[in-house]
């Protein structure tokens, strides 16, 4: 990570996707994952340790705090296989 006001360098201890623009918080993914779901994005170096499962029971976006290191797991794979889509007829209705 480089700070392009103060030219200092940073080196996150997960691969990160984005970063706040106050620099304090990342959004980590499973670039490995990405790379066999999506060619082209992702790190095709990276050894997929969930290779063959269609819905693993594993991270696959984490948060860090960057200031001290923290990450913590915010979603796995199982929850968006959880999320709940909307239904025609609610979105019928709102029109």
């Amino acid at each position: 990570m480089l700070n392009i006001e103060t030219g200092v360098e940073s080196v996150l201890s997960m691969l990160a996707y984005t970063v706040s623009v106050d620099g304090k918080i990342a959004l980590l993914l499973d670039f490995s994952r990405l790379y066999s779901l999506r060619l082209g994005y992702g790190y095709a170096v990276l050894l997929e340790t969930i290779k063959g499962e269609a819905l693993p029971n594993n991270t696959a976006i984490w948060r860090m705090d960057i200031e001290i290191g923290e990450v913590v797991d915010i979603l796995k794979y199982v929850d968006f296989a959880n999320f709940q889509p909307r239904l025609w007829t609610q979105i019928c209705r709102r029109q």
